[in-house]
């Protein structure tokens, strides 16, 4: 179209030029006038080739596609038509207007909001219209670019600013309607950040009465974006002051002026975001039948939040999560809820949504809270403080603090004194005040530590949280040299002390020195705080490698000095924002400063006398020894006399499933897909190599959905047998089994006397009416459940090939099951899940027939170090280093299951010491003599010689072992469509990392070795 013929026809060029003029007015007053308006411009240019302006026209059609259909691809190919036109042209006429339209409302359905280039567009159209004096948008620009800035949390003080500069700009150029937007939007942000502003949420005026006069005249003037801007920012308001009630009436405002919008991405999705969070937040003052229309009012906006996030899930995928948490709240589906949520904080975060990220962790820290999770509901709501601070919302901080004072303790000002005021400070950019109060009781909690580990913990907490830190290091001397002894950062509840990492250190990540060595050599030097609010572009540090790599912004050094003589160094930076560190903040932390480096001092004195202490205690234990080797056969007997006791709770499960209360059991994300499939009612296969825990997996799951009141069964196939079985016998040995997992094996004569009536069927059909007549029915076989739902579990489904028959109709029945939930209701409670080691195209290829393609398919991945916590309860009273040892565990194993609990058992039955800081030693020597040496010997129960065996012994064996063998040199191979690659997967020896075949642990590695691979060749 861009190639489009020219228009020549006088007639129609006067229309159009016409329609344009009263287009835009159009668009604040008659949205529907303003989209007739639009089409059939566009279909001028299409019937009668495009005019002068054709590129404007287009970049209003791509508007309307993009906002109004769903259109988006469609429409944002309108929109690059509109400036590949304008670009051809080169016509500095249209380009305020196309710049406009294309970045305020078109960009943001494919492009990330937060990304720098919409701003500088819209700000160089804003100084193209004034060179052509198109100052109608130059005020469109203005109000773009400010509610751009708003709505993606740039910090409130910076968009307050920008909003005025443009208030005082457009009303010299006599632009009422962007003067009046902009008025609006500042208030808007004003009532967030302003602890003197927000209490009545005013938006138009300074009283009630100015308010509801201005509001009045644009309902008189029927302007619909005015009136839409208003009712939007009251109901952004009042969410985040969490008054859900307003916040629910003026979403409801809204919503009759949000198609004046149409294309604008970022007003349309906050519209469908605030308004499901506002619903959802009213939900349980609401009674039943209404509850009911609200969840279909969110399920509606989902619907389209989804499609937006389709099309860009930077802009839009943690809106989404952020409401399914909510919903999930609501509905009592905590383990959703835990998992939305997060996702939600993570979108916001990684594509910062500051603004948004503190909603979802208050929303978060709440659900927590009513879950009698105090701590992480804690840990949420501290974070929640810390991205509102962030943003510069001090209201919202404030009412926080006021909410939440016992938790806020310490990063916020609660308790001010009735008398004399104890205030030493203003407040800061962080919102809060930091009083006597605070500061005495950080001070308290550092100088009450004579531990040094305890002591850099406290020391380090206290100082990130009252300096508004992202991050922070606090360095000491050793052996002449500075290291770090502990960093932490505002995001992360560990702190890590006691590494002694040199400041000289390089991230072998990125080749960036881990500090910035010249400012602390500096302070080292001269014992000055060094404060640098922005360390890119001022001061005489800007050429630090560090600085110039990482870009930091604000950066706090300052010396821990006890009478004159320096202890140590403290450095914080804050990346987010300049001016971090405020002289208040600065202020503080001397303060805090020296009475670290009192503590430093004491503990490290105690340290000194821990030492000698040891010592003295490592002389008197030898003199002990004698005594010890004269009580050794009493000893003994005692330990043989112990043998009748109980044994311990905690056991190791190595092989086999373990029981339904194990404390060892390791949640993995298998749990959690396989749980959220099979609650929503979808076929799920677990179709693994062996010993990686489907079995278990399988238990847990079965007695969590019978928690829930959902009937389970488990058939294991094996027991129908393989050999010498007809299709006859192992259907009906099918159907016994169910019977018997349901607990209705009373009725077997009655199913007996049934199948035989029914032999005029094949046996899979009488199958499926068994399950639809016997099974879907309640136990009186009379009554159908009163929609129950009922999951089955299959397991050892690759049994399956060892018979003389075809049961591809078998499968082709699971099938049915579900191909039939349209027309009988009923088997929409049905559901099953396979569990085996084999491949769907091993059980069955006839893709008609097949339910795999229609499945589930769940992942059940190796042991990850934070979900292999549970694992070290049974270590305490052995490990020290608890988790060093973990990560050594699984530098073995690699995280596969069995022999990840072996090790753990042989561990914990060790009657060798593990001395601490040599866990790495002492474990590789327990490996050796436990799994490596004579290994085939030692393999009880069998692990290793099965995964020898089914290479070893199958008809590919030459295939397999040449496969393995390019692995184990780290040869590259083709994995796509490899045909002896699923048995190598499924013998376990190898797995998939990171885009390429991988052995799977060092274990395997160590044994089957060249030698072993040689051997086995030949």
């Amino acid at each position: 179209m861009a190639d489009n013929l020219i228009m020549t026809d006088n007639k129609k060029l006067a229309a159009i030029k016409i329609i344009l003029q009263i287009r835009s007015a159009s668009n604040t007053t008659n949205f529907l006038l303003f989209t007739e308006l639009v089409l059939t411009l566009t279909y001028l240019c299409i019937k009668y080739g495009n005019p002068p302006q054709a590129s404007t026209i287009y970049a209003f059609y791509g508007m309307l596609m993009s906002g109004m259909t769903a259109e988006i691809d469609y429409g944002y190919k309108f929109g690059k038509l509109a400036i590949n036109l304008l670009e051809k042209d080169d016509n500095q006429k249209f380009q305020a207007e196309i710049f406009f339209l294309y970045y305020a409302y078109i960009w943001c359905w494919k492009n990330p909001l937060n990304e720098q280039v919409i701003q500088e567009k819209l700000l160089y159209g804003l100084q193209q219209g004034l060179n052509t004096g198109h100052n109608e948008y130059v005020g469109f620009l203005a109000q773009a670019y400010c509610a751009i800035k708003f709505l993606g949390g740039c910090q409130l003080e910076e968009v307050e600013r920008d909003c005025e500069k443009y208030i005082h700009f457009v009303e010299k150029l006599n632009q009422e309607y962007s003067h009046k937007f902009l008025v609006i939007l500042t208030n808007t942000a004003k009532n967030v950040r302003d602890i003197n502003h927000h209490q009545d949420f005013l938006l138009l005026g300074t009283s009630q009465e100015e308010e509801d006069k201005h509001l009045q005249e644009y309902l008189d003037q029927n302007n619909q974006w005015l009136l839409f801007i208003y009712y939007f920012g009251r109901m952004i308001d009042y969410y985040i002051f969490n008054d859900f009630v307003a916040s629910l009436e003026n979403s409801q405002h809204t919503e009759k002026y949000v198609a004046v919008t149409s294309g604008a991405a970022l007003f349309k999705a906050q519209h469908n975001f605030y308004s499901s969070l506002s619903f959802l937040a009213y939900y349980h003052d609401t009674e039943q039948n209404d509850q009911r229309k609200l969840l279909q009012q969110v399920d509606n906006n989902q619907q389209k939040m989804a499609i937006w996030s389709s099309h860009c899930p930077a802009n839009f995928q943690h809106k989404y999560d952020l409401v399914e948490a909510e919903k999930a709240r609501v509905l009592g589906q905590n383990w959703e809820a835990q998992e939305f949520y997060e996702k939600a904080i993570q979108g916001a975060k990684k594509y910062e949504f500051i603004h948004e990220e503190a909603l979802a962790y208050e929303r978060a820290s709440e659900f927590y809270f009513t879950l009698g999770r105090e701590e992480i509901a804690k840990l949420y709501l501290r974070n929640a403080y810390h991205c509102y601070t962030r943003w510069g919302a001090k209201a919202k901080v404030k009412q926080l603090e006021e909410e939440y004072p016992q938790y806020l303790l310490g990063i916020s000002n609660q308790n001010k004194s009735k008398g004399l005021s104890t205030t030493i400070s203003t407040t800061g950019n962080d919102g809060a005040v930091l009083d006597l109060t605070t500061i005495l009781k950080a001070s308290q909690a550092i100088s009450g530590e004579i531990k040094l580990e305890n002591l850099l913990q406290n020391l380090m907490k206290i100082v990130i949280e009252n300096a508004g830190a992202q991050k922070g290091c606090l360095i000491l001397e050793k052996e002449g040299n500075w290291v770090i002894e502990a960093q932490g950062a505002i995001d992360e509840e560990t702190i890590n002390i006691l590494q002694s990492i040199p400041i000289e250190s390089i991230d072998h990540n990125n080749s960036i020195p881990i500090l910035p060595t010249s400012i602390i050599n500096y302070v080292a030097r001269t014992k000055e705080t060094i404060v640098l609010n922005d360390a890119t572009s001022s001061g005489q540090f800007t050429n630090d490698y560090y600085i110039v790599a990482k870009k930091t912004k604000s950066i706090l050094c300052t010396p821990l000095l006890n009478q004159g003589q320096l202890k140590g160094i403290v450095y914080l930076e804050n990346n987010l924002t300049t001016g971090a560190f405020t002289s208040e903040r600065v202020e503080l932390l001397n303060i805090l400063a020296a009475q670290a480096a009192i503590s430093i001092d004491n503990s490290r004195l105690y340290q000194t006398l821990e030492q000698r202490v040891e010592e003295r205690t490592k002389e008197l234990t030898n003199t002990l020894e004698v005594l010890k080797a004269t009580q050794a056969e009493l000893i003994f007997e005692n330990d043989l006399l112990k043998s009748a006791e109980q044994p311990p709770k905690f056991v190791y499960q190595v092989g086999g499933s373990l029981p339904m209360d194990a404390p060892n059991y390791v949640v993995r994300q298998a749990d959690r897909n396989l749980y959220k499939a099979l609650r929503q009612g979808l076929f799920c296969y677990v179709l693994n190599a062996r010993q990686m825990g489907k079995s278990s997996l399988m238990v847990r799951m079965m007695s969590q959905l019978q928690k829930e009141g959902i009937r389970c069964a488990v058939i294991d196939l094996t027991r129908l047998g393989t050999d010498n079985i007809t299709p006859e016998q192992w259907y009906k040995g099918l159907a016994v089994d169910l019977l018997r997992s349901f607990g209705l094996i009373k009725q077997l004569k009655t199913f007996k006397a049934w199948w035989s009536e029914q032999l005029d069927l094949p046996p899979v059909q009488r199958l499926g009416q068994f399950i639809e007549n016997f099974l879907l029915v309640n136990n009186n076989f009379n009554q159908r459940q009163s929609r129950q739902s009922t999951v089955i579990f299959i397991d050892e489904i690759d049994s399956i090939l060892g018979l003389k028959f075809d049961v591809s109709d078998f499968f082709a029945l699971i099938r049915s099951f579900y191909n039939q939930r349209a027309i009988q209701p009923q088997f929409q409670e049905l559901t099953f899940a396979f569990f085996g080691a084999t491949t769907p195209s091993a059980l069955i290829t006839d893709p008609q027939k097949t339910p795999f393609n229609i499945g589930n398919a769940i992942e059940l991945a190796s042991f990850k170090e934070h979900e292999a916590q549970p694992l070290l309860y049974g270590l305490t009273e052995k490990v020290s280093n608890l988790q060093t040892m973990l990560k050594q565990v699984l530098s073995w194993t690699g995280g596969q299951p069995f022999l990840t609990q072996k090790l753990c058992q042989l561990m914990r039955d060790s009657e060798q010491p593990i001395p601490s800081n040599q866990e790495e030693q002492w474990l590789a020597q327990l490996v050796a003599e436990k799994i490596i040496q004579d290994w085939e010997m030692q393999d009880q129960p069998e692990h290793l010689k099965t995964i020898q065996d089914r290479l070893l012994q199958s008809p590919n064996r030459p295939q397999l072992l040449t496969l393995y063998r390019q692995i184990l040199h780290q040869e590259a191979i083709q994995i796509d469509n490899n045909p002896y690659l699923p048995e190598l997967f499924l013998s376990g020896l190898v797995v998939k990392r990171h885009g390429k075949m991988d052995v799977h642990n060092r274990i395997y590695q160590t044994i089957f070795n060249n030698d072993w691979l040689e051997r086995s060749l030949s």
